[in-house]
């Protein structure tokens, strides 16, 4: 029975899961994770060490106080003095800084001097890139643009001035989102296919393997017959590397078997004694490869807060007074620098983004610290890798197929336990993956979406499945007990002795169905049930109409009641009404079943019983159990004496002037020590015949003549009420004793 309900648990499951999986493919979904469930990782995992090959110059307070310069580097006018970074250069080569990068603008003009001191130290050191483009201070937002990445690109790169580009080993771009946008993305290479800054650095950090990475690129062009990789040789410095490096990732993009002979060639290399002979440069070739054929742009797989790349304050290595201090703190040898603006104290105006390490006191990652950290992936192939689409897909469609049927099919609290679990159990196997593989599994769409989502939709079709069977059963126990009963029995697990039985008030019906066992005689066991069913149907629908609390059917009997707790006359009235119209019930029923007519008696009275289960061995029946109930049986047995249908005992009948009732005196019941007084309910008092009431007038004084044992006097009046009504069975009763008394045969 639960087999259908499952399968749509089931389809439920795969509905979530595939609505998980195409939230997370939309921007919305995208976000989300990145601002939640990348954050999460990111914070669990904590700091991790940087490669040491990268290091970090700061402009930052500390400097600006040390050296008497303005707390602005673009100030003192426009910038600090040119000629502090051409000694900055000069330090740095002079440490064995392998890569000089400067994050920084160098579009205007200071004195000639100044210019002309940076320039030639730019010269002198090699291996020098400078930062281009930027924006129009008073058109930000008209010069940038996002790009298919989704990354804020700058479509106008502004050129620093001529000394200093053709000085420079290269010039490139690197673009961040919009403030106060956080970052989670750099780009290698932005529109139009052009090398960013960190990606430009690579290869010039990487020129110790430039002619064997020529040689690559040499022989994969001639195996495939293509022409367009221009000469490089010699030309691994100057402003048009940039361009050769444009044409190369054209390459690599519009030629995909180019990058697969890349790959060969590069296999055929390292087993050739004349390969790559260290690690390093195996390494360097390495990340050309996945610089060339990788995407734009990359997640940026953080070291961690502000400082987590080695930082050296810009004043340590220009100051005079400080070169003797750090002489031997810092060992730059083979290490590419970046230079720029950061600041690890406080919180500064233009250095406004947010990354998932942004420190509480508003200190966050400078442009500086965040190309560096690119260009470390970039170096080492650390860059955080999400799981592709099929492997996110099938993870959150998994997950929502497993989670919704078990929700339905298990109890509550082992349904949210094992959400739990498994909520728990996967973000640890996601934790693991990054921290160990830097592999970005889908977290929060998973976790705080899909799980909840799929508990919560199967516990309500538990939920749902669980009300539709309590009302099932409920349905099916109010066949054998009464509804207020049913419910209880459905809704709770009750003692039937102690929960369920209670001591009322009632006015008790017995009925017995008059010459059924003649008629069962000549019937097949399934005919008797059948016919059996249908009178009882037919005497339920007038006791069920008056609201009888009670019904319960033995062999071809009934005893039902009405309950109240305490003694009250509407109940009584309604019990009576619903005798009077059981007797008209079964009177059509007999006619249209003649010729197998079947006829009913019943007695009616009110008192205390107890209404609940009774029974034994592990099986009870709802029972009306007590005296009123066995009473109200041996008066509706008196009707067969007294040629009688309805009797009730004059209790049930005090002060119900709606009834028209006729006395019929006092009797000893069987089994009963004391005397009942019964009466005949002869139907309704607005709807009473001349001859009922002229018989009800009658009959009194005949029962008064039989009560004083004024037999023969007695006898006259029965006499003359049967001459008038031949078939009144009381009469003759009452006749028939009267003459046993006087000793004279019956009549």
């Amino acid at each position: 029975m639960r087999k259908l309900p499952s399968l749509k648990a089931l389809v439920v499951g795969i509905v979530i899961g595939a609505a998980g999986t195409l939230f997370a493919l939309t921007p919305a979904g995208v976000d989300f994770e990145e601002k939640l469930g990348l954050a999460w990782l990111f914070r669990v995992r904590g700091p991790i060490q940087p490669p040491p090959d990268v290091v970090v110059v700061a402009l930052d307070r500390r400097s600006a106080e040390y050296l008497q310069l303005p707390r602005n580097p673009r100030e003192w006018p426009r910038g600090w003095p040119r000629s502090l970074h051409g000694k900055l250069v000069d330090e740095l080569k002079r440490r064995g800084a392998s890569t000089i990068v400067f994050d920084m603008r160098f579009e205007t003009e200071q004195r000639s001097e100044e210019d002309a001191s940076f320039a030639d130290a730019i010269g002198r050191a090699g291996r020098v890139l400078l930062f281009q483009g930027g924006y129009d201070d008073e058109q930000p937002k008209r010069q940038a643009a996002p790009d298919r990445s989704g990354d804020l690109v700058l479509h106008t790169l502004r050129q620093p001035l001529p000394a200093f580009a053709n000085a420079a080993s290269g010039l490139a771009p690197f673009a961040l989102p919009g403030i106060p946008a956080r970052v989670s993305k750099a780009l290698a290479f932005q529109s139009d296919d052009i090398p960013t800054l960190p990606a430009l650095a690579l290869q010039m950090y990487g020129s110790e393997v430039y002619e064997t990475w020529l040689t690559l690129l040499e022989d994969s062009a001639r195996s495939i017959g293509a022409t367009y990789l221009p000469n490089w040789h010699g030309l691994d410095k100057g402003p048009i590397y940039s361009d050769l490096s444009r044409t190369l990732r054209l390459a690599f993009k519009q030629d995909p078997e180019f990058g697969r002979k890349v790959h060969q060639a590069y296999d055929n290399l390292l087993k050739k004694d004349t390969g790559p002979a260290t690690g390093q440069e195996r390494s360097l070739l390495n990340a050309w490869i996945r610089l060339y054929e990788g995407p734009d742009s990359f997640y940026l797989n953080f070291y961690g807060p502000a400082g987590a790349i080695p930082t050296i304050p810009y004043y340590a290595l220009v100051s005079p007074d400080s070169s003797g201090v750090f002489e031997h703190a810092f060992d730059l040898t083979g290490k590419a620098v970046f230079i720029g603006f950061s600041e690890l104290v406080e919180p500064t105006k233009s250095d406004r983004v947010e990354t998932v390490f942004s420190r509480s006191d508003g200190v966050n990652l400078s442009g500086v610290e965040i190309a560096a950290t690119a260009f470390a992936n970039l170096l080492t192939g650390r860059d955080l890798k999400p799981a592709d689409r099929a492997m996110a897909g099938g993870i959150l469609l998994g997950l929502g197929a497993i989670i919704a049927p078990c929700a339905y099919s298990l109890p509550p609290v082992m349904a949210v336990s094992l959400v739990l679990a498994v909520a728990a159990g996967y973000a640890v196997a996601a934790q693991v993956l990054f921290d160990a593989n830097d592999i970005w599994l889908p977290i929060a769409t998973p976790i705080l979406l899909q799980l909840p989502l799929a508990l919560f939709l199967g516990l309500l079709a538990r939920s749902l499945l669980e009300r539709r069977q309590r009302k099932h059963i409920q349905h099916a126990i109010g066949y054998f007990v009464p509804r207020e009963v049913a419910r209880e029995l459905a809704d709770h697990p009750v003692d039937p002795i102690s929960k369920i039985g209670e001591t009322v008030h009632a006015t008790c019906l017995a009925t017995d169905a008059e010459a059924f066992t003649a008629l069962a005689e000549g019937m097949t066991p399934e005919a008797a049930a059948a016919y059996l069913n249908q009178y009882f149907a037919a005497l339920a629908e007038p006791i069920g109409k008056y609201g009888c609390n009670v019904k319960e059917f033995r062999a071809d009997g009934s005893m039902c009641a009405w309950t109240s707790s305490q003694a009250d006359a509407a109940v009584r009235s309604r019990a009576c009404f619903a005798a009077l119209e059981a007797l008209t019930a079964i009177e059509r029923f007999s006619e249209r079943n003649a010729p197998l007519r079947l006829g009913v008696r019943l007695g009616l009275h009110a008192g205390r019983v107890f209404v609940g289960p009774a029974g034994g061995g592990g099986r009870f029946a709802f029972a009306i159990v007590g005296d009123i109930a066995n009473t109200a049986a041996r008066i509706e047995a008196l009707n067969k004496q007294l040629g009688t249908r309805l009797l009730a005992s004059a209790e049930v009948v005090a002060g119900l002037d709606d009834i028209l009732v006729r006395p019929l005196g006092e009797f000893r019941l069987a089994g009963k020590h004391g005397v009942v007084s019964i009466v005949e309910i002869m139907g309704l008092a607005e709807s009473a015949s001349m001859a009922q009431l002229s018989l009800c007038g009658r009959f009194p004084a005949a029962v008064q003549a039989v009560r004083e044992q004024r037999w023969g006097e007695a006898a006259a009046c029965f006499e003359a009420i049967l001459r008038d009504h031949p078939a009144d069975g009381p009469s003759r009763f009452y006749l028939d004793r009267c003459l046993r008394e006087m000793k004279l045969p019956a009549s």
